[in-house]
């Protein structure tokens, strides 16, 4: 059986994820998680609401700071493999 094989146009991006807007939404997704886990253990429906707005906010802020070009590019960079 023969099974040919094609390069993709280019190489994806590098970078893991590991950008700005991604790490501003982690941070304040795990902060508001930690609040939600305070809200539980205090039996406190305010704080628990208070950890959920935080995690909306950081989801906010992270699609903001991916639209400000801040997180990884949506489009692959068309380059040359052989171009130096």
């Amino acid at each position: 059986m023969h099974t040919t094989y094609t390069l993709p146009p280019a190489a994806p991006f590098e970078n893991h994820g590991k950008t700005r807007a991604s790490w501003v939404f982690v941070t304040l997704a795990v902060l508001g998680a930690l609040v939600i886990g305070i809200g539980l253990v205090t039996y406190s429906v305010p704080v628990q609401i208070a950890g959920v707005a935080v995690i909306v906010v950081g989801g906010l802020l992270g699609i903001g700071l991916r639209a400000a070009g801040k997180g990884q590019p949506r489009t692959i960079q068309r380059t040359d493999w052989y171009e130096d």
